[in-house]
């Protein structure tokens, strides 16, 4: 289930491009999931923004050409939540026809921006967590099927990560920036620095 207060449309706010914006967006997490153990906090919530912005060109609108030119996320939250048994709250795409069929799909996104958003994730069936603030990441990238290319480049602090009791970190900022490509559930940093 998707949220919205509001939406509203400029082409002057995000001059030189044409903007949609929603306010108040919350996304709400897959139902379903087994939450056994301490309830992560905001279970039921997926991603919840304050704004959004969808950003065009100004010279495709008046051409009828809809290529979205960046997609800025702005002060909110992301719980990532995986269960005992390997279900997750964030594959919320419906399954189509074609994908039935095996034709796959692409999706190329240039310019998502998350800022000013917590991070909270946490996987039950491979015991890990994260939580932090993203104070500002910049993704994009293609992907097709279950491959994909990446760039990643952020600023973060962990508030706390760790693995199974076997390791932690605390109260640490860091600042990544890497290339990484992904084949099925493998992914591989291919250049990149920490």
């Amino acid at each position: 289930e998707i949220i919205i207060d509001r939406i509203d449309f400029s082409m002057i706010r995000k001059f030189p491009y044409a903007t949609v914006e929603f306010s108040n967006v919350l996304i709400k997490s897959r139902a379903g999931l087994s939450y056994s153990g301490p309830a992560p906090a905001g279970k039921d919530t997926l991603m919840s923004a304050s704004k959004i912005y969808f950003q065009f060109g100004l010279l495709g609108l008046i051409h009828n050409e809809f290529q979205l030119k960046k997609i800025h996320m702005t002060d909110g939250k992301i719980n990532v939540f995986t269960d005992p048994s390997g279900r997750n709250n964030y594959s919320i795409w419906k399954t189509t026809d074609k994908e039935k069929e095996g034709e796959g799909y692409t999706f190329d996104f240039n310019n998502v921006i998350f800022s000013g958003f917590d991070l909270h994730y946490i996987n039950l069936k491979n015991p890990a967590f994260v939580h932090s603030f993203i104070d500002k990441m910049v993704f994009n990238g293609s992907v097709s099927g279950e491959n994909g290319r990446y760039a990643v480049k952020s600023e973060l602090f962990f508030y706390e990560a760790g693995r199974n009791e076997s390791y932690r970190i605390k109260n640490i900022p860091v600042y990544f920036d890497f290339k990484a490509s992904s084949e099925k559930d493998r992914v591989t940093i291919r250049q990149g620095g920490i």
